[in-house]
């Protein structure tokens, strides 16, 4: 036994200390990790990869393999095998020899399908080579995150904090604050939006500025030349954040913002109701329309715009425009006027009528007045208001009927009846009351012999007017509409009837006389003598010697063109009695044209046989007649008879009569 044992070794005093070994075996060198493009990548600092290359079908996402130092030789191959980690799915397994070098780095594209299995958040890709002498090396490891989620994910990104008015006092101080968001991450970036409407869906819109999101709420100046760019408003500030990755948000909410630059609108007038003038608003005037002017006010601009505020109805606003073309009119509708009167009102009620001005949407002022309107209803009524309000006329009075006093036919005048007067009886309707004054209009003429202010008894009574003829003729025979008005005092509402139609065919044609022409100017005035065998004014006519008669306009009566009228010429010896001249009598029809129809000269000839016979002795005088007539709708109408004495002598006998050359 050695004297060593159980005892410790000497330890000379330079000896080194002696210390464990961990024993290591000598470990495989691991291959390159996969590559990716850099113009892929986000931010390189975690690998993010853009989302273009994860969404868009037209970017392809591909990572590369690079290839190993030593590959197969010819005849032999190492296999390569492609795993993605987080599903251990192997994406490519495949051989490779030395030819294969120049295939490298070895693109591994993933396809859309692909890309949509691999949810938001790292992925790790690596590979290993088993070369042909049968040995195994892995690869490090290429690490991707993913991320598709944008900021406020599918939600609509909260809108800016209220911005105050914007006016010339403010406009170079205008900030939007960024509010804080949930999923805020370093590398977002908002980009924001001044403008006049909020886009549509689809709309591609570029931006008036961007920033990096930094400590949230977050500030953003608006320069005052974008402001004064877009102008008065009406203005929306949007905004849109954008990740690191490229995940757009939804647009966020708008966020109205009045804008009103400029000299302030002023010297506002009041406005005017000229169907207010004479101090109220009745239903006539609502039934010829009602319009409020808008008077010119100082530092308007075309884009400012008005509205008008009748009782709680405001108009549409419209915009000044670049005429300014004061007054600016606005029509109130009757529903309006009516619904500010009030359904169960009476008498006369105020309403207020205002305008406002406004720039952009920032309220400038306006002036208001008050207006009296009377609208209270007469007579019976329907639903509320009637269908027809506000015309005047009410469908729900009863209607007159009117008769002729021989006819005795409802509504017809017949020839019978004429130079009478007719009936009118009408019923009272219940809804009057007793001081209710009736007028009646005989198509639109007054006939004022009947005004009546009811009694209390004549309500729901029929009663009975009389029509004069002289009303009746003055309008003549035609289809004649007539109705009444109820007038009621201390109320401005003139309620109308509804027409009936009469039809009158009373009043005969009287066809006024015909004239002689050519009679003597001074005693005997009139006498037709030798004188007025000729016309002076066509002293060559060869239908002279004649009597000429003057025909007057027949269209007056009715006639047209292709009618006819009969001319009668007659005579009687002396200057009394009724003994004819035998002979003389002429009858002619003339036809109508558009030359004769307003009137024309008809000549009684030849002279020897119509006139000469007149100055047979022993009487050498004697009194002639003409007259006219026609036939209008199957009845014969004719003139009155013009007669003359003719004393066709001088001393020695029988007119000369002038040669013709």
């Amino acid at each position: 036994m050695s004297q060593s044992v159980g005892k410790r070794p000497v330890v000379e005093k330079e000896q080194a200390t002696l210390r464990p070994i961990r024993i290591r075996h000598a470990q495989p060198q691991a291959l390159n990790a996969p590559g990716i493009a850099p113009e892929l990548i986000a931010d390189p600092k975690d690998n993010t990869v853009k989302v273009e290359y994860l969404e868009d079908d037209g970017k392809v996402l591909q990572i590369t393999i690079p290839n190993w130092p030593v590959m197969a030789p010819v005849g032999r191959y190492d296999l390569l095998t492609v795993t993605h980690e987080q599903t251990g799915k192997t994406l490519l397994e495949e051989q490779f020899d030395i030819n294969d070098a120049g295939l490298f780095p070895l693109p591994i594209p993933f396809d859309r399908l692909q890309l949509e299995q691999w949810a938001d958040g790292d992925h790790s890709f690596s590979y290993e080579v088993k070369q042909y002498t049968g040995s195994t090396t892995g690869s490090d490891k290429l690490t991707l995150r993913f991320d598709r989620k944008p900021p406020y994910d599918k939600a609509t990104p909260d809108a800016f904090p209220v911005i105050a008015d914007i006016t010339d006092a403010t406009i170079t101080t205008v900030k939007l604050t960024l509010p804080v968001y949930p999923d805020r991450a370093d590398g977002d970036k908002v980009f924001w939006f001044w403008l006049n409407k909020v886009p549509g869906e689809g709309e591609v819109v570029d931006p008036d500025g961007a920033v990096d999101v930094g400590a949230l709420p977050q500030d953003i100046a608006v320069p005052a030349d974008t402001i004064r760019a877009l102008g008065d408003g009406g203005v929306y500030a949007l905004y849109v954040l954008k990740d690191k990755a490229g995940n757009l948000s939804r647009l966020s909410a708008p966020r109205a913002v009045g804008v009103a630059i400029g000299p302030p609108p002023g010297s506002f007038q009041a406005p005017l109701v000229a169907a207010a003038d004479d101090g109220v608003i009745d239903q006539q005037d609502v039934f010829d329309g009602i319009v409020v002017q808008v008077l010119a006010f100082a530092n308007a601009k075309p884009t400012d715009e008005v509205r008008v505020i009748w009782g709680s109805d405001t108009s549409e606003w419209r915009e000044v425009g670049s005429l300014n073309a004061f007054p600016m009119d606005f029509r109130i509708t009757p529903t309006v006027v009516w619904d500010s009167y009030g359904a169960g009102s009476t008498g006369a009620v105020a309403v207020k009528v205002a305008y406002e001005v406004r720039r952009g949407t920032v309220p400038q002022g306006g002036r208001d007045i008050d207006v009296m309107v009377n609208l209270e209803r007469v007579g019976p009524v329907g639903p509320d208001p009637d269908p027809e309000w506000p015309e005047p006329v009410n469908p729900r009075l009863p209607l007159p009927a009117v008769y002729g006093k021989k006819s005795d036919t409802e509504n017809t005048l017949l020839p019978d009846d004429e130079f009478e007067a007719a009936r009118l009886l009408l019923k009272i309707d219940a809804s009057l009351q007793e001081n209710d004054v009736l007028t009646f209009y005989w198509d639109d003429t007054h006939l004022d012999t009947l005004d009546y202010s009811l009694a209390t008894d004549d309500i729901g009574e029929d009663m009975e007017f009389e029509v004069p003829w002289a009303a009746i003729a003055a309008r003549g025979n035609d289809i004649v509409p007539v109705h009444y008005k109820v007038r009621r005092p201390g109320n401005p509402n003139v309620v109308w009837s509804d027409t009936v139609d009469v039809d009158v065919t009373a009043i005969g044609i009287h066809p006024e006389q015909p004239k002689f022409l050519g009679g003597n100017t001074s005693e005997p005035v009139g006498w037709l003598t030798c004188d007025a065998l000729y016309d002076d004014g066509d002293p060559d006519n060869p239908l002279d010697p004649a009597i000429r008669v003057q025909v007057p306009d027949l269209a007056q009566y009715g006639l047209k063109v292709g009618d006819k009228v009969t001319l009668k010429w007659t005579a009687v010896q002396g200057l009394e009695g009724e003994t004819p001249v035998a002979g003389v009598d002429l009858d002619e029809t003339i036809d109508l044209t558009a030359t004769n129809i307003n009137g024309f000269v008809w000549r009684v000839q030849p002279y020897a046989k119509h006139i000469l016979p007149i100055f047979n002795p022993p009487i050498h005088d004697g009194r002639g007649r003409v007259h006219y007539e026609f036939e209008l709708a199957g009845r014969t109408y004719e003139s009155d008879i013009e007669e003359e004495v003719v004393a066709m002598h001088d001393a020695a006998g029988s007119c000369p009569l002038r040669s013709r050359p």
